[in-house]
Formats: structure tokens, sequence, C-alpha cells
């Protein structure tokens, strides 16, 4: 039987795209680590991606369909905010400087066992594996596949166990004051990585203090001013 490696940081990943294909042109790359003990932000990485870049519209795919979603064509209701919209095109950087950037991030957070999160592992993990590919660049931690996680798995088990967040009140934990902006690369890693944390977080309080315990840390999480250490030690 595998052995199986609980993780202590859990990094939310998340991309924005001119396509929904595997070799889609990457407009941004966002990451954001958290410490699962403590519940906090430990280190975030973005980086918005020249959309322009004449060399990468070459390799990358950029589909019409997909440019007209984020210009609100079809379904405007389902479409990004134009604040979106215009960050998402903003970008500047070098899509392999970024990519060497986002691999450095992970390198950095060291040897401590980890998960990347995402919101669907199945179109942003192979995105980003063909970019490695194709620009040449050694993707590093990014090619363990078994370090990849969905935060709708979190997201499900929360409610299964009744342990939903409070958006509201805990957004200031993924977001950091800011205003939040859905399909922004970064804020949306940072949402993905919080509330997977989250459910880590409380399966460690209760497997080691106890189910009750852990129902008092969900509920003083939903008021927005939860202190990690406070629930950590002996209940």
């Amino acid at each position: 039987m595998q052995n199986v490696v609980i993780p202590s940081i859990v990094v939310g990943t998340d991309v924005e795209t001119k396509s929904l294909r595997p070799d889609a042109y990457i407009l941004s790359i966002g990451l954001a680590a958290f410490d699962i003990a403590t519940l906090r932000l430990i280190g975030a990485s973005y980086q918005a991606i020249n959309p322009n870049d004449e060399e990468a519209s070459r390799v990358f795919h950029t589909d019409p369909a997909t440019i007209g979603w984020w210009e609100g064509k079809d379904n405007p209701d389902y479409a990004p905010s134009e604040a979106a919209r215009k960050e998402a095109f903003s970008g500047t950087t070098n899509i392999k400087d970024a990519l060497w950037t986002a691999r450095k991030f992970l390198e950095d957070l060291g040897n401590k066992p980890l998960v990347l999160t995402m919101r669907g592992p199945d179109f942003d993990s192979p995105i980003l594996m063909n970019a490695f590919a194709q620009c040449d660049v050694n993707p590093g931690k990014f090619r363990k596949f078994s370090m990849l996680d969905s935060d709708r798995t979190a997201e499900r088990l929360a409610h299964a166990f009744g342990l939903q967040p409070d958006m509201d009140a805990e957004a200031h934990n993924w977001t950091r004051g800011k205003d939040y902006t859905e399909h922004h690369a970064g804020f949306d890693a940072a949402k993905e990585g919080y509330l997977t944390a989250r459910f880590y977080h409380l399966a460690l309080i209760a497997r080691t203090h106890g189910f009750p315990r852990m129902l008092e840390a969900h509920e003083q999480m939903r008021t927005g001013e939860y202190i990690a250490t406070d629930f950590l030690r002996e209940g």
C-alpha cells in the first residue's frame, strides 16, 4: 500500500488563457501558498504575460470564442468584468520568464510536502505543462502529478460536513484587503488555496483535538477573526 503524504502547504494555482485547449496561450499565472497549520498566506506570485507576443502566437492557440467571452459577447452576464479583462490583457512579461518565475516560486517553498490545488486540474495543469515543454523550461515540481488537487473536492467535502466558509467574512484571508476580481489569476489562486487549506486545517484540528474542537474553530473562522494558534493548542 502506497504511503499517503499529508501536505503542510497548499499552493493555489490558476491560469487565465486565450483558449480552452491544452495548447492555449496563457495570459497570466497566479500562485498562492498557505501554511496549513497556521492558515496563513506565506507567499504569492503573479505574472501577467504579454498577450501580443508574435513568437508565442505562433506556438500557442488563441480561440476567437474565448476572446469573445473575455469581451462579453453572447452571454454578457457570464463574462468577466471589464476590470478582469483589462488586467488579463495588460501583461508585458515574456511567457518563458513567467514560467521560470512560477517554477522558482515552488522551489523556494523548500522540501515541505505540498499540494497544488486548482479549480480544475484537468484544465490548468495540461496548459501549464504544455507551456513548459514548448518553452523548453524544466517544470520542476509542477511535473509531480501526485501533488495535484482540486479545490472543488475540498468545497464538496466542506459542504458534506457542514463546514462551508463565510465567503464575505473570510475573504480578507485571500484578498489581503484588496477588491477581489474574479478571473484574475492572482486572486483566484489565493481563493482556491485558502479554501483547500481551510479544510486541511480543520481536519488537522479534528485529528489532534477532536471533532467538537474542530466545530469551534470552524465557527470562529466564520467570524473573520480566527486565530489558528488558539485552536491548535489543547482545547
